[in-house]
């Protein structure tokens, strides 16, 4: 009997050149955690290049400087050569070892029944949510907060493509692609493993915060992993001035646009 091949899925990193210095702790930390991918890895950067032996990284280089995040997270979709990404961002530091075999059982899932996105990460969204016949699997209900979400998932690419507005910021669509998932009918899941409690995909939220280290996520991961970073280039974010943002003519045109 032939076995059925495992279906491709690439990682799509993504990043900006201002971000460099994020760049060698978090491969780094995926070799340690994550050895035994031997995929596509796609670093969506502007004009600069990071690589390593080891992994099968593409500096996709997209020059779009003066562009919105949208327009470059568009190019590098458009780059990639495989249907299924799994999304990172470049502070999403692995602290734990990743589940590879799961994550393929739910790569081949995909393809076999046509589930559009997988939220992989417990940071996702709060839901709510509907069990399914799929283990660990919840669906979204149709008005759940952050159905639309930039925390690591498995995407269709052309889900993901779909839901890209060029004006939008990554917080713009996280905020505007939910609602318009709310009018829409695709199969979107997030992972839960309620009995053990444990993540696919191992990381702290987020690294950095409005360009700062996160010191929780970053300090004592680094230290034990032997990761040196001049954290005094950008300073440690303390949760001060978040003031609430003024709202202008442009920032409202931008709402309407986001709306369909």
């Amino acid at each position: 009997m032939v076995m059925n091949e495992p279906s491709r899925f690439s990682i799509l990193v993504n990043t900006t050149d201002q971000y460099e210095d994020c760049w060698e702790p978090f491969f780094k930390l995926f070799k340690k955690y994550w050895s035994q991918f031997e995929g596509n890895i796609y670093l969506n950067t502007e004009t600069k290049q990071f690589g390593t032996p080891e992994l099968k990284i593409s500096s996709i280089q997209n020059k779009l400087i003066h562009k919105t995040w949208s327009e470059c997270l568009r190019f590098a979709l458009n780059f990639i050569e495989e249907e299924i990404i799994l999304y990172l961002q470049d502070d999403y530091f692995l602290n734990d070892f990743v589940h590879q075999q799961k994550i393929q059982f739910y790569v081949d899932l995909m393809v076999k029944e046509k589930i559009d996105c997988i939220h992989l990460s417990p940071y996702a969204s709060k839901g709510p949510f509907y069990l399914t016949q799929y283990p660990n699997l919840m669906k979204f209900a149709r008005n759940a907060e952050y159905k639309i979400s930039l925390q690591a998932a498995l995407w269709q690419k052309s889900l993901l493509k779909k839901y890209l507005r060029v004006h939008e910021n990554a917080a713009q669509f996280e905020r505007y692609g939910t609602k318009r998932a709310w009018r829409s009918q695709e199969e979107i899941y997030n992972y839960f493993d309620l009995l053990n409690k444990t993540s696919l995909i191992p990381y702290y939220s987020t690294g950095i915060i409005k360009g700062k280290w996160n010191r929780v996520a970053v300090k004592q991961l680094f230290e034990q992993n032997n990761i040196t970073v001049d954290f005094t280039r950008r300073g440690y974010y303390e949760g001060i001035g978040n003031s609430k943002p003024k709202i202008t003519i442009n920032k409202i045109g931008s709402r309407i646009r986001s709306i369909f």
